[in-house]
């Protein structure tokens, strides 16, 4: 078992930062995002709602590819902090195998690009987790840190953490 707080710790280091977190249907991916933010203060993002408010995002929803989704994470006001991803599995499981395998890829790269020397400040302290239902190309991802673990996480291998009795955690 692994707590998220030592992992996120860990990954702070790195210029690799963003990662996900996958589990099946109804396992408490929702109720782990809520608790992951309240206690480390990070902002909460909830692409469904997002999608269903937005009519911009609504109208492009069928041709909303990876690349997309990259360009409006980069382009959020979460970005520079820790932001929490959630309910995007409308997405992942309307893409085809190939736009899963690419936005994959943009995990592995992201904070890469976001870090070059010449970045605003904000993008140095920018750590995007994604939640997402486990299937075979999630389970089998291999996006490492420096030192050769994996930035993929099972939810059933991490210690729950304890609600709050007054949520901190921060809606985009």
């Amino acid at each position: 078992m692994m707590d998220i707080r030592d992992f996120i710790q860990r990954l702070q280091r790195e210029r690799r930062r963003c990662f996900i977190i996958h589990g099946n249907p109804m396992t408490g991916k929702s109720r782990f995002a809520h608790r992951m933010c309240d206690h480390l203060g990070a902002v909460y993002i909830n692409l469904l709602d997002e999608f269903a408010t937005d009519a911009v995002l609504k109208a492009h929803i069928d041709t909303f590819t990876p690349e997309r989704l990259k360009g409006y994470l980069i382009a959020h006001p979460a970005c520079g902090q820790l932001a929490v991803v959630d309910d995007m599995d409308f997405l992942w499981l309307t893409w085809p195998e190939r736009d899963r395998r690419k936005f994959l890829n943009i995990v592995d790269r992201l904070s890469r690009e976001l870090h070059p020397d010449s970045t605003p400040d904000r993008f140095l302290h920018t750590f995007f987790v994604f939640f997402l239902q486990s299937d075979y190309l999630v389970r089998t991802a291999h996006i490492l840190d420096q030192d050769g673990r994996s930035r993929v996480v099972s939810l059933s291998e991490l210690y729950d953490l304890p609600s709050r009795m007054k949520p901190s955690c921060q809606r985009s």
